[in-house]
């Protein structure tokens, strides 16, 4: 792996890790104490009484992310793949589901409440849905036929999806920092 590609690297697993702990100490947290309605202080239609198909289907959502963004820079080591081939085997496994999860629980969440910004936003993030889980689906077929180019092909089309996923995650953290979440309302 090449310098560059160690810093690229780097960046996205602290990026990865940094994340999943806010994810974990933030929803978690107030899910361990039963604050599900805290979930909303942030995006307003996260959680919602009553609603426990959609409340699942987000927390999956979030769980099985948390889960993929964490596996994800591991997945690319080449190292793991040359000396540790088991082990990238039972961690695609688990990438593999995990994506599964979290691409039909956000889909399905999509399709029962609607994204924060209204309609565009939710066809435009339920096509996303779609899309991870069909590459996650074809990553999964060209591993079981030992179509390694194809698979690497796909993997890594799961593994840009994720990161689209995380970098949005972070500017809208960032917009909703510097503008107090303006404009935040569905159109």
């Amino acid at each position: 792996m090449s310098r560059l590609a160690r810093v690229h690297w780097l960046l996205i697993a602290i990026g990865a890790v940094a994340w999943v702990c806010y994810i974990a100490i933030y929803y978690g947290g107030m899910a361990l104490r039963g604050e599900w309605e805290s979930w909303n202080l942030v995006l307003h239609n996260l959680y919602s009484p009553g609603e426990a198909l959609a409340n699942l289907s987000i927390g999956l959502h979030l769980v099985a992310g948390a889960l993929i963004t964490l596996i994800a820079p591991l997945q690319l080591l080449p190292s793991v793949r040359a000396r540790a081939p088991k082990v990238h085997r039972v961690l695609g496994r688990i990438y593999i589901g995990a994506a599964l999860i979290a691409g039909i629980g956000g889909t399905l969440f999509i399709l029962l409440r609607g994204a924060v910004g209204g309609p565009v936003m939710s066809v435009g993030f339920g096509l996303y849905g779609v899309l991870v889980v069909i590459a996650a689906l074809l990553a999964l077929r060209h591993a079981r036929r030992r179509e390694l180019v194809q698979h690497r092909a796909w993997a890594l089309r799961l593994f840009a999806l994720g990161l689209s996923s995380l970098l949005f995650r972070y500017e809208y953290s960032l917009w909703g920092l510097f503008t107090g979440m303006a404009t935040h309302d569905p159109v």
